[in-house]
């Protein structure tokens, strides 16, 4: 008892370790990243005042961030703002100047010369994502001594968001965009961390003999989430010098990250009958299929195709939330209410997401639905190891009934049903067990220490007869009860010959004995399931034989020698 205190002890503080570490993962880039943005001044600087912009022939000074309605066009007819800064002596050679407003094709020069121009030729972005990307420019020359200046081309309106401005070294610069989407890093960590711990829980149930895939697909929906997540952030985009191949794969993440979590409520209980699932599996790789085709047949570009996945996937969540609704009033079981909360908090996530981006044209949608997307797999998670644990629960008990139900109260060996059902094994499969040889044995005198002495006796009696038996023939083979006084082995693998076993039957006596009042005596009769011309017996011959031999050991040899 005191032992399995200490085990669960153990288990507690390694549960309290392991949440210490994640926290304190968490923490130290979280304090980092805010010590990166209170270092001394001239590693990085804000430098958002001192801008202004020319109207009508006058200056007008603003500070960023800031937005500003200006109708100034060029000569194409197109919104175009340039805001300037006066020289100033932080623009040294080798700092970097960096902002955001890409969605506007912005442009950086150091007086006349052209330093920084935003172009998207590779892979066209819409605004939501060029408005994540950090426009950064190393000055070079005597920057410090011309006046800069940032253009913005608007197609749409006349009105601009303009971010703020910072200035300082690469270093410095990089931990700052490192800080700015320390969210979504946030995110996709916890993502992969319970990812792994859902791979963990698969092979743990899978060794527990409880096999349940949807471990594998929450594990892949995680895994596939957390690479759209990556590809789709800003510093990862920055890192890799926004690499069109990272896009590339960011996209087809999005599309693909659904089918785990159909292939999930799939093989949920009840719901592989519905069809819909395998409609949805069907129609979200047809989405790949023609967006694919399109874009390499016609060059359309992804981005202008993103609708059709938008659409996919809230229909789809609508769809499948009809079918577990469905089901869950036939049912009303926990683990759906739980898998239809989830839906319902994925849904909502998703909506919003799709209102930001959509309507309001905001570029952090994505963090909306990647938290909804990590609350759903949570409470999914959550269910699913619920629903787990109940399950072994349940097939603990079974296998303990089971083996209650085939094991003898007082001696703990396996009783007369266990013994039949393996005499059945052995009728079908003689030919795998023709080494194997059958003793009975019999307690003699249990009936006069009974009467004698009292039942308790006898028991203990029955009990030593047991330990015997098991301690003699258990390496050999199975032993079992299955009469009042009545024993058997079955010997798989015999070793030795039978005055071998009978010998060491005997030392266990002796030594039972040794120090009771109580004499033990153990009559014993054997008999191979191979006849001596290779000729196998049947159970029915095989069991007659070795009852015949034990009734004849117990008139001639009988308990007086045994019990000597």
């Amino acid at each position: 008892m005191e032992e399995g205190q200490k085990n669960r002890n153990y288990k507690k503080i390694e549960i309290i370790l392991w949440v210490v570490a994640l926290v304190m993962m968490i923490m130290v880039p979280l304090f980092h990243a805010h010590r990166w943005d209170t270092q001394p001044s001239g590693s990085l600087s804000d430098f958002s005042e001192g801008w202004y912009y020319l109207e009508d022939g006058q200056k007008k000074e603003i500070s960023l961030p800031c937005t500003l309605s200006y109708s100034g066009k060029n000569e194409e007819g197109v919104g175009e703002l340039t805001i300037y800064h006066a020289p100033d002596e932080r623009l040294k050679s080798g700092m970097f100047l960096s902002t955001m407003g890409a969605q506007y094709q912005l442009r950086i020069s150091v007086g006349d010369e052209i330093v920084y121009q935003y172009k998207d030729t590779e892979f066209k972005r819409n605004d939501q994502m060029a408005s994540k990307v950090f426009c950064d420019v190393q000055l070079s020359g005597r920057s410090e001594n011309e006046t800069v200046s940032i253009t913005y081309f608007n197609r749409d309106n006349e009105d601009y968001a303009l971010s703020s401005v910072l200035i300082g070294t690469e270093g410095r610069l990089f931990r700052h965009h490192i800080q700015s989407d320390m969210l979504n890093l946030i995110i996709v960590a916890l993502m992969w961390i319970l990812g792994l711990a859902v791979i963990c829980a698969f092979v743990y149930m899978w060794y527990c003999g409880q096999n349940d895939r949807r471990f594998a697909d929450v594990s892949f929906f995680l895994l596939i989430c957390g690479i759209w997540c990556l590809t789709d952030s800003s510093i990862f985009n920055y890192m890799v010098n926004y690499d069109p191949a990272v896009n590339y794969i960011s996209f087809y993440a999005f599309m693909l990250f659904p089918l785990p979590v159909v292939y999930f409520l799939k093989h949920t209980a009840g719901m592989g009958r519905y069809r819909r699932f395998d409609l949805a599996v069907a129609a979200f790789c047809l989405n790949v299929i023609i967006q694919s085709a399109l874009h390499l047949l016609y060059h359309i570009e992804f981005i202008h195709m993103l609708f059709m996945t938008h659409i996919l996937l809230f229909g789809g969540v609508l769809w499948i939330s009809q079918a577990l609704l469905l089901e869950y009033n036939k049912t009303r079981t926990k683990e759906l209410k739980t898998i239809l909360l989830s839906f319902v908090m994925l849904g909502a996530a998703g909506l919003l997401a799709l209102i930001l981006y959509w309507l309001l044209e905001i570029s952090f949608y994505e963090s909306v639905f990647e938290i909804g997307i990590f609350l759903f797999i949570v409470i999914l998670f959550g269910g699913l190891v619920r629903t787990a644990t109940e399950n072994m629960r349940y097939r603990t008990e079974m296998n303990i009934y089971q083996r209650l139900a085939r094991e003898d109260g007082l001696t703990g060996l396996k009783n007369r049903r266990a013994f039949e059902e393996f005499m059945t094994e052995v009728q079908m499969k003689a030919a795998d067990y023709k080494e194997a040889v059958l003793i009975f044995l019999d307690v003699d005198h249990l009936k006069q220490v009974n009467d004698s002495m009292g039942y308790s006796a006898g028991d203990e009696m029955l009990r030593k007869a047991a330990r015997c038996i098991n301690d003699t023939f258990s390496p050999m083979g199975h032993c079992y009860r299955i009469g009042d006084s009545k024993f058997c082995a079955v010997l798989l693998k015999p070793v030795g010959k039978r005055e071998d076993w009978y010998g060491r039957l005997d030392s266990e006596i002796r030594t039972s004995i040794r120090e009771s009042r109580i004499l033990l005596t153990i009559a014993r009769g054997e008999s191979y399931l191979q006849n001596s011309d290779g000729t196998l017996k049947s159970v029915i011959e095989w069991k007659f034989e070795a009852d015949q031999r034990m009734y004849q050991n117990k008139k001639t040899e009988g308990w007086m020698k045994d019990g000597q």
